[in-house]
């Protein structure tokens, strides 16, 4: 994706082509008002019609000399070394596609959790653990949720994704963008993705989908699909979101009782934190 191609929001709200080094370098638009970043992102949507506005909440702004940092989990300061972490992802599939078998999960989710890519997408949401993918949402309520947890400079950040890169059923890939809907992928067996209406996205340099990729062919930085993003004012957004629903508690992470691949997922994450101390 290009920015020079998309339309974005300038600090006075105004459609403009920008560059992604300009949008990265930038402190992000001024939110107060929920109905503010709804307002925004209709203008988005409209501006780039090709294009699907997924979104990311985080409760603060991550940067370095080149402006906003978008890093997956795999590639963060505190993360593994590397071979470590496909060590890891390698285990956690392995584990994964042993216990559904034992629980007598159907066919059609064994299958899914043998491709490599969609084991690790369904890992980077249940956090087993880390993974070269990163996390969206298509609901702005979620994304601003998420933002807000715990902190005084929440941020919401938007891509623009292809509307034909984005896959809703497993499949090959070639390299480049890869932008997956967890809620068509993933069984009604995991109802966390479901319930958030998630999507992962990474960025990779590969030819085929079923072979596993080793975790350098991803990139380690993807702000550079950066579109548009906002400061928000928290005391000021959430009273506010309260009126058009704000989703937490079990509306956005279902109980194990309720969510049977939760269980499983818990499972295979205390027994790779056994293995990998």
């Amino acid at each position: 994706m290009k920015n020079e191609d998309l339309m974005t929001l300038n600090d006075n709200k105004e459609l403009v082509v920008m560059s992604s080094i300009d949008v990265r370098m930038g402190q992000g638009i001024q939110i107060q008002l929920f109905r503010e970043l709804l307002i925004a992102l209709a203008q988005l949507a409209v501006a780039n019609p090709n294009h699907a506005i997924l979104l990311r909440g985080q409760n603060r702004d991550v940067r370095d000399h080149e402006g906003t940092v978008i890093q997956p989990k795999a590639f963060r300061p505190d993360a593994d070394d590397l071979t470590v972490t496909e060590a890891k992802l390698r285990t956690a599939q392995e584990l994964l596609c042993s216990e559904v078998q034992l629980l007598g999960f159907p066919k059609s989710v064994i299958e899914a959790l043998e491709t490599p890519l969609i084991a690790q997408a369904l890992m980077q949401h249940y956090e087993i653990a880390a993974t070269p993918w990163l996390d969206l949402t298509d609901l702005p309520n979620l994304a601003v949720s998420f933002a807000c947890q715990n902190t005084r400079h929440p941020h919401v950040y938007a891509f623009a994704i292809p509307r034909q890169g984005i896959s809703y059923a497993p499949q090959k890939s070639g390299p480049g963008l890869m932008c997956w809907a967890l809620s068509s992928l993933c069984p009604a067996y995991a109802l966390r993705p479901h319930f958030q209406r998630a999507f992962v996205l990474a960025d990779i340099d590969l030819n085929q989908s079923d072979a596993f990729p080793e975790v350098s062919a991803f990139s380690k930085d993807l702000s550079h699909h950066l579109l548009c993003k906002f400061q928000l004012t928290c005391n000021m957004v959430l009273p506010e979101l309260h009126q058009f629903g704000c989703p937490q508690g079990h509306a956005i992470y279902p109980a194990e009782y309720a969510d049977p691949m939760l269980g499983v997922c818990n499972s295979v994450k205390e027994q790779l934190r056994k293995k990998y101390p």
